[in-house]
């Protein structure tokens, strides 16, 4: 979270304007979107469950 908070453009866009960060010690991605005052975060999903979940979350 903290690489997050420091480069917050260092993950890549991976749909629409969200990005993925994934977490080290743990099978977890973050989701979350950068704005011009802010980084919002979506979702913190298991990386073994289905990807179309998270998807689904992100869809606006």
């Amino acid at each position: 979270m903290l690489a997050i908070q420091r480069n917050p453009r260092l993950h890549p866009v991976i749909f629409d304007e969200f990005r993925r960060a994934l977490v080290r010690r743990f099978p977890f991605e973050i989701f979350y979107e950068l704005t011009e005052q802010a980084i919002i975060i979506y979702s913190v999903f298991h990386s073994s469950r289905d990807p179309q979940k998270w998807h689904n979350r992100l869809d606006r």
